[in-house]
């Protein structure tokens, strides 16, 4: 697990943001890719047999949210937030789904 601390994003009204989450087969070596600076990319790793998957992100922020890098909790991001003068979203969002088929070479 890796620590650290996040300022999180903070949005104006009407704003947007999005995300890429990198992941790369555990065959592959960090080093063997292009993405040999990108930090996400040389972490995450997927060990995946031959087949069709359906694959979709998901995020919910609730009362029992923990953030794993920063080990912040829901109680600690509101009062960041209250600091800021700025309102703590709570609820669940989630990707497109992508249907991936993976084949062995």
């Amino acid at each position: 697990m890796v620590s650290g601390e996040s300022g999180g994003t903070t949005l104006e009204p009407k704003g947007h943001c999005s995300y890429s989450f990198r992941v790369r087969p555990c065959k592959i070596q960090p080093k063997e890719t292009q993405f040999q600076d990108d930090w996400d990319y040389g972490r995450w790793c997927l060990r995946l047999i031959q087949g069709e998957f359906s694959v979709f992100a998901e995020c919910t922020v609730n009362e029992d949210y923990f953030h794993p890098d920063s080990h912040l909790r829901f109680r600690d991001m509101k009062k960041l937030a209250a600091e800021d003068d700025a309102l703590l979203w709570a609820g669940s969002v989630r990707s497109n789904t992508l249907n991936v088929y993976y084949a062995e070479q």
